[in-house]
């Protein structure tokens, strides 16, 4: 079982959280942040914008004081990354979104921005 949390690049807007084998409550909660969410291994169950299974190379964008929860199916094959941002760097997120990358596109994400 694996959670760390880490500055990016000595930035106090952005912290980085990477999870993964962790057995999670699904539990309502919300976050101060933007919280842009990578799925790289395994389904959850989440409730964002509605109840439904996300899988691995999902991109998850929740606003700031948007109340959500999120449940990994099978914790032993479950890993993502969280990267949680200060509301005034992304203006533009008022609305949940679940975007499906390629995995190219995932690959790009996890060398450049995330991982």
């Amino acid at each position: 079982m694996s959670i760390t949390y880490t500055k990016v690049h000595n930035r106090h807007d952005m912290i980085h959280k990477f999870c993964q084998f962790t057995l999670q409550t699904p539990r309502f909660q919300f976050h101060d942040t933007i919280s842009i969410g990578f799925i790289e291994k395994g389904h959850c169950l989440a409730h964002v914008d509605s109840i439904r299974q996300l899988g691995p190379n999902t991109l998850v964008v929740i606003p700031a004081q948007y109340v959500h929860w999120c449940q990994p199916i099978d914790p032993l094959h479950w890993q993502y990354q969280m990267l949680f941002l200060e509301p005034k760097l992304m203006q533009s997120a008022t609305h949940p979104m679940a975007i499906k990358l390629t995995t190219m596109q995932s690959q790009q994400l996890k060398t450049y921005c995330i991982a």
